[in-house]
């Protein structure tokens, strides 16, 4: 379950992605408790004011937390990682990665845009995600930080050229729900 700060970050997500989108296509989340809250809360802000339908929302442990690489420098405490489960997650890892970010095919009905797709997961993935997408070492991802509640925009346009547009935005929260850990 989300904390009271969390159930205000996670509508305010929302809120600002509907401003900035016109259509969300998909919402894809982690199975703990809290990505199952935080997508619902999402995809409610996220609705047709005509039809009261929201995106649908995808479940997947894909989503769920993972160690996807060792980072670099590697943190006190790291020597002790069990190799096969590093290895299952950086597995992981990447079939998220090759699995959530493709090509698009623009639809007939919009000018270049392909699809809008939320992932409500944890920032680890997503600063992962960030580093493959921008063909950066993988294990730079732990010199990324995000709050809680963040939004990154990752643009990937019919040539395969990638953008970052946004990365652990906070526009959409006030400084008291700016939160870490």
């Amino acid at each position: 379950a989300l904390s009271a700060e969390g159930l205000k970050q996670a509508k305010l997500v929302g809120k600002y992605l509907k401003n900035i989108f016109e259509d969300v296509d998909h919402i894809y989340h982690g199975t703990t408790d809290e990505c199952k809250a935080t997508a619902k809360i999402i995809s409610k802000a996220l609705r047709d004011p005509k039809t009261k339908v929201g995106p649908a929302t995808i479940e997947s442990d894909l989503f769920d937390e993972v160690l996807p690489v060792v980072p670099s420098p590697a943190p006190e405490g790291f020597e002790g990682v069990d190799p096969k489960e590093l290895a299952a997650d950086a597995h992981k890892a990447e079939c998220l990665f090759h699995g959530m970010a493709w090509v698009p095919t623009p639809k007939k009905d919009q000018q270049g845009l392909a699809s809008v797709e939320v992932y409500v997961c944890p920032g680890n993935l997503m600063r992962y995600m960030v580093c493959r997408a921008l063909q950066l070492p993988p294990s730079a991802w732990s010199r990324m930080a995000a709050n809680h509640a963040t939004v990154t925009w990752i643009e990937i346009g019919e040539d395969g050229v990638v953008t970052l547009r946004e990365f652990g935005g906070t526009g959409h929260l006030s400084p008291d729900l700016m939160t870490y850990h």
